[in-house]
């Protein structure tokens, strides 16, 4: 591996008082490709952090010898750097109370043990994929406007919507801005796109599927589609 290479991994910190869990999570993490290191109590997570940051944090609640989780996702929310690191809960706590607890403390995701790894590994690449968008919290009353840009998939297409797969799950009834060289071709991409009212549905790998209403195309863009479509099909 190059130092180039090195340089674009993601490193995440794993913190739990369990030796079997934290080798357990380490394997997991690793084997998908991440750098790890592990620390086996919340004060020596915040030493560590001081000196080498993490890009993810995979934390346990409960720590019978030392500070819990909570109180690292307390001293979390005091930093001002540390607080952009996306924190992943894995607990046996599966109770709604210690999840909604866990999340109103400013954790960004919740896993229960034992852990899954295809399911750790997505909501790792998930919110790794979430922070490099920044955030800012708005007072209820502010209104600004905002121009988001992210690549989808196409799957499925028709006259009257399409099927899309992207990174970001999108609210029902949102309107879309659409580009893409089919569009293009067909000379849709002026058309009006909005999700349906169906909510977007996650699948593997983090991705979600959403349901694209698209109105105002011209008849004769209607009928290159339905072409189109005709062709693909023979």
């Amino acid at each position: 591996m190059t130092s180039e290479d090195k340089k674009k991994l993601k490193h995440l910190l794993i913190v739990d008082d369990e030796e079997s869990m934290r080798l357990t999570a380490k394997k997991i993490v690793e084997n998908a490709g991440f750098e790890v290191r592990t620390a086996p109590t919340v004060e020596d997570a915040v030493k560590s952090l001081a000196s080498h940051p993490a890009d993810l944090i995979l934390l346990d609640l409960l720590f019978p010898e030392s500070q819990s989780g909570f109180d690292l996702l307390f001293h979390r929310n005091q930093d001002k750097f540390l607080k952009l690191v996306p924190v992943i809960v894995m607990s046996g706590l599966a109770d709604k109370a210690s999840v909604t607890k866990a999340i109103s403390f400013g954790a960004n995701d919740y896993i229960t043990k034992p852990l899954d790894a295809r399911t750790l590994v997505q909501k790792v690449r998930k919110n790794l994929r979430s922070a490099e968008f920044p955030s800012v919290k708005l007072s209820d009353s502010a209104t600004i406007k905002v121009k988001v840009t992210i690549k989808g998939k196409l799957l499925k297409f028709s006259p009257s919507g399409l099927l899309l797969k992207a990174p970001v799950k999108v609210s029902p009834e949102s309107f879309l801005e659409i580009k893409s060289p089919l569009l293009r071709e067909l000379k849709c991409e002026e058309c009006v796109f909005r999700t349906t009212r169906r909510p977007a549905r996650a699948v593997q790998g983090g991705e979600f599927i959403m349901d694209i209403g698209m109105a105002g195309i011209p008849e004769t863009a209607s009928e290159q589609i339905r072409k189109k479509i005709g062709s693909w099909k023979r």
